[in-house]
């Protein structure tokens, strides 16, 4: 039984709500020349074109722009506007018809009567209709006389119905009265309405009251109208619109007639024309109304003849009593059919709570009531809101008197808020005996077995502000916030958060109701419902959910069991049927409509700008006329990245250089849908006189003759260079000749009569100077002789001073024979070396051997030189004396360091107890001559 009256309530209801279709006016107080529009067609770009009784005007989703005869039309009465194939817009007025082709004016077509409509076949001709039959070919237009066998003959047809038959490229007169009005033309191939008409050349029309389809050479009666005239008919979907001038529009399904608006609901206007656009919508266009677009027909208006339901309502709370909707002045308890089975009057705004047995308590402003109005409680600070928990505790919300509690008329002690929270905007019941208290400023709290938990920025949430909160039953947390609807899973000690945007386009947003209903969570924003179904959110914007852009939302409630939702605005109560909120629309399109603030008639792919100039504002349109203002473009210049979608139709490029740039362009809807194709527009800015082609062949001679020139310059500065190296080389080796020779001739001679002298001493007299004499000055000239040397010939390789090493130490040996003296060389290869840096090894070997000799009184000597294969050199002096500073203070010691520094090598002394080891590492580089001359300049 239970489930009998279920379906018997669920039944009721959908009787109960009467559908209300929702409309889009374009008319005089949007830009429209008149109110009387007369034909309706949409061209290739996507531009809507009405036939008015002032001009033709072409509506781009935003703004309208009007042609008239100072344009080229014959008269500013005109019947009918038919955009054809071949891009070409054709008006037929009251003297004639007109065609504009390419942008610009009309051009008048000379008919020498009205004309009323056109058709277009496959082959290119466009039939005018009028009294009589024009074809426009090759363009040129003839009168077509017509007659049963298609010859022509010189008297006026009879009727102005005209059945053009394609297959045969007849045209058959049809017998019909002088009212008769063709609707339509089509092709064998063109039959795709799955209708009984066969799959002949056929048009649906009207004689009389009787609607019939025309199979030449006779009509064939499918209805009859319970009216006096029909206006005209028209394809839509799946089936037929039949207008009449005092019944409304029709619906013929192939079978029957079926009331589709009524003439109360077109405000008793009739409708001369008909359209279905490209994303599926139908425009009516009426005689005194404009052009109208139907928007859906998935609103409903509750009890339209009660006027309490038509003031302003701010706000909606449902519990176990039905669904409670408050006014300013007064508050209402609603039925399932959303009618009014209780009233409160109250002095300000109040919600409503019921508990178990019955009992009602309102809150309003700063008072709690019963039912019968007795005050109960006061708060200082206004009560905001009302909720029963799962029992009996009544639980009471306030701005900034925190929370307050009541258990069967027993008032509760104050409980604290986390984080200080005094301010409570709204009280929702959750799953398993929760309740949920919504504050602006902290998140959403949630008290459950004695325990808050919160949910705000601190706890990772992007914002604070809550307006509404669903909880279902497996404790997955959905909240409406300022900055999108939020979900929340708890997994163990772990919160997945999701945060749902739509792209950004509910940042800024309020967030009304948020409920299941099945799989798909609900969601009700401003003026858009969302539906989430997994972890993908869906704006049904193709179906704004006002009737009205001047109506503002105030509170909203989802009713799952209904599958609607109730909606509290500034127009007073409103139900939509979420169920019927699936049209989803077509990818936008885009067109050039300025340049400049010029019109553009049509399109181009490529523009042509002045040369010099260095920017230019090109002015789009989104073509979409759902919820058309809040259409928005993207650009990107040259194929860089999208910018971001704006409102702004103008796009203005600047600091442009000459030559070649392109610039995409697409529309993105409401719901989020962009463009399939962008619009592609290259422009073209032409060089100024020196970057012409001419201008560039002369900068290329004067190029090369530069290069040429400069190449022989360069050339000629290497040769000097080179030149002047050798004769810098040259000099050097001959300084060091020339030093060697003085040093041979003068201090060499010297060192030589010294010895000499003192050989002539008598050894017989004892003195003990003499041989210490003698062997320092054989010490000194061997030295001097190994300097000369080196002067004379400098180390070129490794190998050279490994050689020259090894030679100076079997010298020295020579010398101290109580000395082991011994050299290792290794791995020397013939690689060139820095002179200066061969000479300051040399002179470091020198220095360590020296003092080995003099100062450690070592017995045995080691020289090692040895080259890895990175070209490394390693240079070191081994002995097994004991180490000890000269007399001199170290100065030995600072000169081997300091020529070390010199050549950028390291120098590493080691002593120990068993003997000291001077060594040195050097890796020569191209640039180590340089450096050590610079360093050597610098000192």
């Amino acid at each position: 039984m239970r489930l009998l009256r279920l379906v018997v309530v669920l039944l009721l209801t959908r009787v109960g709500f009467a559908q209300t279709p929702g409309f889009d006016v374009l008319s005089r107080a949007n830009g429209l020349p008149s109110d009387y529009v007369f034909g309706l067609d949409q061209d290739a770009q996507g531009f809507l074109w009405l036939a008015t009784d002032a001009g033709v005007a072409r509506y781009d989703g935003r703004s309208v722009r009007t042609w008239t005869t100072a344009d080229g039309l014959p008269s500013n009465l005109v019947y009918s506007v038919r955009a054809t194939p071949d891009g070409a817009i054709w008006a037929g007025t009251y003297e004639g018809a007109a065609r504009r082709s390419n942008g610009g004016r009309f051009e008048p077509v000379e008919t020498g009567e009205a004309i009323h409509r056109f058709h277009a076949d496959a082959f290119g001709r466009v039939y005018l209709i009028g009294e009589r039959l024009h074809v426009w070919e090759r363009g040129h237009v003839r009168l077509l006389h017509p007659d049963a066998s298609g010859s022509a003959n010189t008297s006026p047809p009879r009727a102005n119905t005209f059945v053009i038959d394609l297959s045969s490229k007849q045209v058959l007169n049809v017998q019909a009265s002088p009212d008769t009005v063709v609707a339509r033309i089509s092709e064998p191939s063109a039959d795709t309405l799955g209708s009984p008409m066969g799959t002949s050349p056929w048009t649906l029309g009207y004689r009389n009251a009787t609607l019939e389809v025309y199979r030449p050479p006779q009509p064939s009666p499918l209805a009859s109208l319970p009216s006096s005239r029909i206006l005209v008919t028209a394809p839509f979907r799946q089936d037929w619109l039949v207008s009449t001038l005092s019944t409304g529009v029709l619906r013929w399904d192939g079978t029957a007639l079926t009331p589709f608006l009524t003439a109360e609901q077109l405000n008793r206007q009739a409708a001369y024309a008909a359209l279905q656009d490209y994303e599926g919508a139908l425009w009516l266009g009426l005689f005194g109304g404009g052009a109208w677009r139907l928007s859906g027909q998935y609103r409903t208006l509750p009890g339209r003849d009660d006027a309490r339901l038509a003031a302003p309502f701010v706000h909606l709370s449902r519990d176990r009593a039905g669904l409670h909707a408050a006014t300013r002045s007064h508050l209402y308890t609603l039925d399932d059919r959303l009618r009014i089975v209780h009233t409160y009057d109250v002095s300000q705004v109040g919600r409503i709570a019921h508990a178990r047995d019955g009992t009602a308590f309102v809150v309003s402003g700063i008072y709690l009531r019963n039912a019968a109005g007795r005050r109960l409680l006061a708060e200082s600070n206004w009560f905001s809101s009302a909720r029963f928990d799962g029992g009996d505790t009544l639980w009471l919300g306030t701005y900034g008197g925190g929370l307050r509690r009541r258990v069967r008329g027993r008032e509760l002690p104050a409980m604290p808020l986390p984080h200080g929270v005094q301010v409570v905007e709204d009280l929702v019941p959750g799953t398993h005996g929760a309740m949920w208290v919504l504050t602006r400023s902290h998140g959403a709290l949630r008290y459950r077995n004695g325990m808050w938990t919160a949910f705000g920025r601190r706890e990772g949430l992007s914002s604070d502000a809550v307006f509404s909160l669903f909880e279902a039953p497996d404790r997955t947390v959905w909240l409406g916030t300022d900055l999108g609807l939020v979900r929340i899973r708890t997994q163990g000690a772990r919160r997945h958060v999701r945060m749902f945007d739509d792209r950004g386009r509910l940042r800024g947003q309020r967030l009304h109701a948020v409920a299941a209903i099945g799989d798909t969570v609900w969601a009700i924003g401003d003026r858009t419902a969302y539906a989430i179904v997994g972890d993908s959110m869906r704006a049904f914007a193709a179906a704004p959910l006002l009737p009205a852009s001047d109506l503002v939302i105030y509170d909203a409630e989802i009713l799952p069991q209904t599958r609607r939702a109730v909606l509290a605005t500034s127009g007073g109560l409103m139900a939509v049927d979420l169920t019927r909120l699936g049209v989803t629309l077509p990818p936008p399109r885009v067109a050039l409509v300025q340049v400049d603030g010029r019109d553009v008639d049509a399109a181009p792919d490529t523009l042509r700008l002045a040369r010099g100039a260095r920017g230019v504002a090109l002015t789009f349109a989104p073509l979409t006329f759902a919820s058309s203002a809040r259409a928005r473009l993207q650009t990107r210049a040259d194929g860089g990245p999208w910018g971001a979608p704006t409102l702004d139709r103008t796009v203005s490029l600047a600091a442009l250089t000459d030559g070649w740039h392109r610039l995409d362009v697409r529309a993105v809807n409401v719901a989020g849908t962009s463009s399939a194709a962008p619009l592609v527009l290259h422009l073209y800015i032409p060089p100024p006189w020196w970057r012409t082609a001419w201008a560039r062949v002369l900068e290329l001679m004067l190029f090369v003759v530069v290069v040429v020139g400069a190449t022989r310059g360069v050339m000629r500065l290497r040769r000097r260079r080179a030149e002047e190296k050798r004769t810098q080389q040259r000099r050097v080796q001959d300084e060091r000749e020339r030093i060697a020779r003085e040093l041979h001739d003068h201090v060499g001679a010297q060192l030589a009569g010294v010895l000499a002298g003192l050989q002539l001493v008598d050894p017989a007299e004892p003195s003990g100077l003499v041989p210490a004499l003698r062997d320092e000055v054989r010490q000194t000239i061997a030295a001097l002789r190994t300097t000369l040397w080196t002067l004379k010939h400098p180390p070129r390789t490794a190998a050279d001073l490994g050689h020259h090493l090894d030679r100076y130490v079997r010298d020295q040996a020579r010398l101290h024979p109580s000395v082991i003296l011994s050299a290792g060389l290794h791995g020397l290869t013939d690689r060139d070396l820095p002179p200066l840096g061969t000479l300051h090894l040399f002179r470091i070997a020198q220095e360590a051997l020296s003092n080995a000799l003099r100062h450690a009184n070592a017995r045995r000597i080691v020289v090692a030189f040895e080259e890895a294969p990175d070209g490394m050199l390693t240079l070191s002096v081994r002995d097994d004396g004991r180490f000890r500073p000269a007399n001199d203070s170290g100065q030995g010691l600072l000169s081997m360091h300091a020529r070390a520094v010199e050549i950028d090598a390291e120098f590493r002394l080691t002593p120990s107890d068993t003997g000291t080891e001077v060594a040195v590492m050097w890796k020569p580089t191209d640039s180590s001559e340089r450096t050590m001359r610079g360093r050597r300049a610098n000192a």
